[in-house]
């Protein structure tokens, strides 16, 4: 994506909560940097359960609180929180999600968003997604993955 001023200066907050359970992912993750092609509507975190879906959002709602964000909850039932968070006349969306606990590589950190998906990993889920559903911003996602990161198509 590159992230939005809003969205980087929120990463950079919630960073201070991420583990390797509770790691940055989604589409945000995968095009965080600068010179990325494309903007994301929300900041995606994963975690290795149900139950770490909750403390994670607990923690999180209270650092935002204490930093002046306005919380509002969207949808909340268990391993699965979306919020849209605002500040300034910011606001992004914010999601809490549990995924598999497995994946081909550990989370990575790195000081700006904290842990994170490693580049493989977030490859892998979103060529899962597309398979899944019917959003033209994963057919863009995988395309700059085949481009960028790991070839998908066999050779002719």
């Amino acid at each position: 994506m590159p992230l939005t001023e809003y969205q980087a200066a929120l990463a950079r907050l919630l960073a201070v909560n991420r583990t390797t359970d509770s790691h940055f992912a989604g589409g945000a993750a995968l095009h965080f940097e600068p010179n990325s092609l494309r903007y994301s509507n929300d900041l995606d975190y994963f975690h290795d359960s149900v139950e770490r879906v909750a403390t994670a959002f607990d923690a999180d709602e209270q650092l935002m609180t204490r930093e002046q964000y306005e919380v509002a909850i969207e949808i909340k039932q268990p391993g699965y929180i979306r919020a849209r968070v605002n500040k300034g006349g910011g606001a992004t969306r914010v999601e809490w999600a549990h995924d598999s606990a497995w994946r081909f590589l550990p989370p990575v950190y790195g000081a700006e968003i904290g842990y994170r998906l490693q580049t493989v990993d977030l490859a892998v889920n979103k060529v899962l997604a597309l398979a899944g559903r019917d959003e033209a911003r994963d057919f863009l996602d995988v395309l700059t993955i085949n481009q960028r990161i790991l070839e998908l198509g066999g050779e002719m």
